[in-house]
Order: structure tokens, then C-alpha cells, then sequence
């Protein structure tokens, strides 16, 4: 069995198994909750379903509405990213705009990934989060 850990608020549909969260600390200028759940999966097939966050993003936190333009490249400097697509007349999808959700900013196969950025609305605004996904044994 894999011990898998989220620090943060996201990426929680990966699990198997209802999560606990836990605050971990508050302070004036932010807070910390650790989120951990058991499954029963190798590192590497957890991995590529991280990476696949058009099949576990909710479309309601969606630019968009859909999550079918959703993607990580799994690399330092890499985008979590949506992709804004309309199919036109003739049936075929163009991008017609895009939206950073967060940037990686470490990662290590079948082990961690680690992104920063200002979820949805909170873009325009001076706030920032991290969200770690660690796996171990």
C-alpha cells in the first residue's frame, strides 16, 4: 500500500478513500491543511492520473465550463493549464484563449508535484497558494 499526502486544497479526487484534512497552521498572513489518504495503486499509474486533470477537475472551477482543455506539464516552469476550445462548423476544435491555474514548480515522478498560483477568482488578487501532492509507502 501507497501512503499518498496533498498539501493544500486540491487534487483530492485521486484518492480511493474519503481524505482527512487537518489544518496544520494559521497565521495572519495564511494558513496550512494536510489532506492524506491510503490507496492501493502503484506510484507510477497515480502519477499519470495526476496528470490527467481533464478526468478529475470539477468543470464548475473551470474558466470554461468543461475541463476537456485541461492539462500539467510535468516539469519545473510547467503550466497547469485550460485551454479554451470551441468546435466550429465543421465538428473541428480550435483554442480560442487559455487561463494558468498554477505553475510547477517541482517535480518528481511517481513522487511529488509541487504547483503554486492563485486559484480562479482569486487571480486578481495578491494571493498565492501551493499545493504539494507526495507519494510514499
Amino acid at each position: 500500500m501507497i501512503k499518498y499526502i496533498a498539501f493544500g486544497a486540491t487534487a483530492l479526487a485521486l484518492f480511493a478513500t474519503p481524505a482527512q484534512a487537518e489544518v496544520k497552521t494559521i497565521t495572519e498572513q495564511g494558513f496550512s491543511t494536510l489532506h492524506s489518504a491510503d490507496v492501493l495503486a502503484k506510484p507510477d499509474d497515480v502519477w499519470k492520473r495526476l496528470l490527467a486533470a481533464k478526468d478529475w477537475w470539477n468543470p464548475a472551477h473551470s474558466w470554461s465550463g468543461s475541463t476537456a482543455g485541461f492539462y500539467i506539464d510535468p516539469q519545473a516552469g510547467g503550466c497547469f493549464c485550460e485551454l479554451f476550445q470551441e468546435k466550429d462548423k465543421d465538428g473541428k476544435l480550435s483554442t480560442k484563449g487559455s487561463v494558468e491555474h498554477m505553475r510547477v514548480i517541482f517535480s518528481q515522478p511517481g513522487k511529488v508535484l509541487r504547483m503554486r498560483g492563485s486559484l480562479g477568482p482569486l487571480q486578481a488578487e495578491a494571493v498565492t497558494g501551493t499545493l504539494t501532492v507526495a507519494m510514499s509507502r
